[in-house]
């Protein structure tokens, strides 16, 4: 069965999700629910605005709500963001928590834009992010929920104004931090205690200390460790976190200070 009103797409599109698909089992594993079918829905004609990944239990399917009307590079990174949705929705765990959730839809988005040969786009998306005024708060980024209701939907207003780019920025700053295969465990995992436990020990300082975890262990005196540190702070937008980070890790590492 077809989702009534949904505008076929292209055969490079449906190669597109095809893919992204077997890229968000290769990061995360398989969904629970690998029987159920999905589809790509062009979003004006349901009379959606933005992007969006739902269940249809009448349908039996998932419906990938997509921007139709944007440029090719912002379908791509559409379909790939939301295909992390449908591959991780019915499976439990950490990644169900809107902040985390959202972010890893956007490390997807980056991921498969580089595979897809869209990384100019990527570094485009990156500076701009990179530009927003203010710091992420993290305290109130972690709670966020998000918003129901019909008009909600229809407006793309789930969250508010600010999480969209929290989110890249958040997802830039642990990438930074971490290899990917240590952030996609992210997805499954039983809390964020857990997930930073099973982590190698040497990234529990700077993990913990930028998601404000309580109790977070001290810094290893790694220059390396701190620089990375202090550009992950440099994106959240804590300039004084990141210059006192990069400040320490010339003391550890005095002939690099030319380079930074």
């Amino acid at each position: 069965m077809q989702w009534k009103n949904a505008q076929r797409f292209d055969a490079r599109m449906h190669r597109f999700a095809a893919e992204a698909y077997a890229r968000c089992v290769d990061w995360f594993g398989p969904p629970d629910d690998p029987q159920r079918p999905y589809q790509l829905i062009c979003s004006r004609m349901m009379g959606l605005q933005g992007n969006h990944c739902v269940y249809n239990w009448l349908l039996h399917c998932y419906g990938l709500f997509i921007a139709h009307d944007e440029r090719f590079e912002e379908i791509c990174s559409s379909i790939g963001h939301e295909m992390s949705h449908r591959v991780t929705m019915c499976r439990p765990g950490l990644h169900k928590q809107p902040w985390i959730n959202e972010t890893l839809a956007h490390l997807v988005s980056a991921w498969f834009l580089h595979e897809q040969g869209y990384a100019d786009y990527v570094r485009t998306l990156e500076a701009f992010y990179v530009k927003q005024p203010g710091q992420v708060d993290i305290t109130q980024f972690k709670t966020t929920q998000k918003r129901r209701g019909i008009l909600v939907g229809l407006r793309n207003e789930q969250y508010p104004p600010e999480f969209a780019q929290w989110t890249w920025r958040l997802a830039m700053a642990l990438s930074i931090l971490l290899p990917s295969q240590y952030l996609c465990r992210l997805v499954g995992a039983a809390s964020l205690n857990a997930w930073v436990e099973a982590l190698p020990s040497e990234y529990h300082p700077p993990v913990c200390h930028l998601l404000e975890l309580p109790d977070a262990p001290a810094f290893p005196e790694s220059a390396p460790l701190y620089h990375a540190y202090g550009r992950a702070m440099e994106i959240l937008g804590k300039t004084a976190e990141a210059r006192a980070a990069y400040e320490h890790s010339l003391l550890l590492e005095p002939d690099e200070a030319g380079k930074l």
